[in-house]
């Protein structure tokens, strides 16, 4: 669960479980850092609560974060991440799929061409973006 990090009143970062396991293997399975502060991103990125979940995900992407701050008339609301957009993204995607299903609305292979491979530019993106970890 992602923390915002306060000083002052203010926002200076957010601490999430990620950023401890990404310590622990990077230094060979060692915690070395004794505060949250050297573990803590920042500085701290906030959207409007009203934004979509396509617009978090090209924030993210291009501010290369992978949380942020969600705000609602000047106040924090909640924090959402990357697995928050997967989630919502696969529920929106779902909630297509039905939608079509039950419409007389029909697509061809043909039309999805161009969506998958935006699809795939994304994902590759992603994969370098974000930093897998994996037992040796």
């Amino acid at each position: 669960m992602p923390l915002p990090v306060t000083e002052k009143g203010g926002y200076i970062g957010i601490f999430t479980e990620y950023d401890v396991v990404a310590q622990f293997f990077d230094s060979g399975g060692r915690l070395a850092v004794k505060s949250v502060d050297d573990l803590m991103k920042a500085p701290v990125k906030a959207i409007p609560a009203s934004l979509s979940i396509f617009d978090a995900n090209t924030i993210m992407l291009f501010e290369k974060v992978r949380r942020l701050l969600v705000v609602d008339q000047e106040k924090v609301v909640g924090i959402v991440t990357q697995t928050d957009l997967v989630h919502a993204c696969f529920d929106y995607a779902e909630r297509v799929r039905k939608a079509l299903a039950e419409s007389s609305f029909s697509i061809s292979t043909a039309d999805l061409v161009p969506l998958r491979r935006r699809t795939a530019i994304i994902s590759e993106y992603t994969s370098e973006h974000l930093r897998a970890y994996t037992m040796k």
